[in-house]
């Protein structure tokens, strides 16, 4: 794998444990399961990057969200 860019995300506690749950259940790591939930993401609901804003199901309570901004270099 190319190495690539590093992100932080703040999970609450319960979050943290089923993350923690779904990557043992999975046979590998958390960072390795989060890449797996947004590749999963991507695949089932095309994304407009223009926006800057995309939500893993269209829904009121989505499983995560992830902002997406430019910042200067």
């Amino acid at each position: 794998m190319s190495k690539g860019k590093n992100f932080t995300v703040r999970l609450s506690e319960g979050d943290q444990q089923r993350l923690t749950q779904l990557a043992h259940h999975l046979d590998t790591n958390r960072s390795a399961t989060i890449r797996q939930a947004v590749q999963i993401a991507w695949q089932t609901r095309p994304i407009s990057l223009e926006a800057g804003v995309f939500t893993s199901a269209n829904t009121a309570h989505p499983l995560f969200v992830i902002r997406v901004a430019e910042r200067d270099t």
